[in-house]
């Protein structure tokens, strides 16, 4: 995964926009409102795998964002 040295001097793993689109269309994918999508997505491990790449790259925001859609709508979905 390509780096970067930021201006505390600290390498910073660069997430990139390929990766950033996958997760789009993960949160995408959800907003279909399939229950068998969303238990597959349940079943994957797939929420324990964004978080693992949010805590790889805290500082962007935009990840955040569709890491905290996918979550919340899987979420909301399971109160209906």
């Amino acid at each position: 995964m390509p780096t970067y040295i930021n201006q505390s001097n600290e390498e910073v793993k660069i997430f990139g926009l390929v990766r950033l689109n996958l997760i789009e269309i993960i949160t995408q994918i959800l907003k279909l409102d399939s229950r068998e999508i969303i238990e597959a997505y349940l079943n994957c491990n797939t929420i324990f795998f964004l978080l693992g790449i949010l805590a790889l790259h805290p500082w962007n925001n935009t990840l955040k964002i569709r890491t905290h859609e996918a979550i919340l709508f899987v979420l909301e979905s399971k109160d209906e």
